[in-house]
């Protein structure tokens, strides 16, 4: 997890959102990251991606960076755009990881942002769902999430009915 400094926005529009798609691809492809799950919000970004080769700080380095350079000069800006270190949680079983890619998919309901996650654009409920991407077809999703395809729309939706969210506190 990574977000602004100071809650500005990270996304102001379409185009900022498909850069840090695109950005993610090209390292996901040169770190060689699995990436399972992901939501990017207007402030903040959640990623569950699995670093067989131990680099998640270079990769979060990499992708930061390279973001933080084009919003900076998209938008004249000086400065950090990220608050600090990333944030993150090691997730050691399926259960585990199922819970937090209902969680990262439940953000944008949760932040009153839409009422369901399919209506989402920049998170990969609709990838994992459907099998088809909307607008970013081209990320990696993990054989463990394919295999709950069928159940998962379940698994968010029995969640989203009594408004009962698992929360992640990072520390």
């Amino acid at each position: 997890m990574d977000h602004a400094i100071e809650n500005n926005l990270l996304f102001r529009n379409d185009d900022d959102y498909r850069y840090y798609l695109n950005t993610l691809k090209k390292y996901i492809q040169q770190e060689n990251v699995i990436l399972h799950s992901y939501c990017l919000m207007p402030n903040r970004i959640h990623l569950l991606a699995t670093f067989p080769d131990g680099n998640v700080s270079r990769f979060m380095q990499c992708l930061k960076i390279k973001y933080s350079k084009y919003h900076n000069n998209n938008y004249q800006i000086r400065g950090h755009l990220f608050m600090g270190r990333f944030k993150s949680i090691v997730v050691t079983t399926n259960k585990y990881l199922i819970i937090a890619s209902r969680y990262i998919h439940l953000n944008p309901i949760a932040k009153g942002i839409v009422k369901e996650p399919s209506d989402y654009l920049w998170s990969s409920y609709n990838d994992i769902l459907k099998g088809i991407s909307l607008l970013h077809s081209y990320l990696l999703f993990s054989p463990i999430i394919t295999i709950f395809r069928k159940k998962f729309n379940l698994f968010i939706n029995l969640y989203l009915d009594k408004k009962n969210y698992f929360i992640i506190i990072i520390v």
